[in-house]
């Protein structure tokens, strides 16, 4: 593992069982440069000064050696080389969140989450029979991951038969 960066390691599927060895190999150095450019974080005290400092941006446009800004735009999205809400910086993400986040909640939605406790039971009760007589499960894999997307789904009206292709796009 000396020849891989941190953010390979931390992909290993041999690191999911028991991540702590890595996790303290990270502490050892908290900010290491990626050979791509880009950086891993590792502690508390760093990743809270990163998000609280203005000349960190998500808009991957801003990079330092960034390439012309079509070209920036068509990497960060899958819908007409417009950035989305992820891969934009305030004021834009948060006008675009407002925007999104309004008919998830109130004053507008306000029995959204509710309503859907009885979907949401049966989408938990589902991933739980596929778990039924199994001696070992990943539990990240097979159900913390496609509970919420699942649910998000739901949510939005997705159709079961489009759900693999949703599940992709998160």
């Amino acid at each position: 593992m000396a020849n891989l960066t941190p953010w390979q390691q931390a992909l290993l599927y041999e690191n999911r069982a028991n991540p702590y060895p890595f996790y303290a190999e990270l502490r050892k150095t908290p900010v290491s440069r990626q050979p791509n450019g880009s950086y891993v974080v590792s502690t508390y005290r760093e990743i809270v000064s990163i998000l609280h400092d203005p000349r960190v941006s998500s808009d991957l446009r801003k990079r330092p050696n960034a390439a012309p800004a079509a070209e920036a735009a068509a990497e960060t999205s899958a819908y007409h080389g417009e950035p989305s809400m992820i891969t934009s910086d305030p004021p834009e993400h948060d006008r675009v969140r407002r925007a999104t986040m309004r008919h998830f909640g109130p004053p507008h939605s306000t029995e959204l989450v509710s309503s859907q406790e009885g979907e949401i039971k049966r989408i938990v009760a589902g991933l739980l029979d596929k778990l039924k007589g199994k001696k070992r499960i990943d539990a990240v894999d097979e159900f913390a991951y496609p509970l919420p997307v699942t649910v998000i789904c739901a949510v939005l009206g997705v159709p079961r038969q489009d759900e693999p292709r949703f599940h992709g796009w998160i």
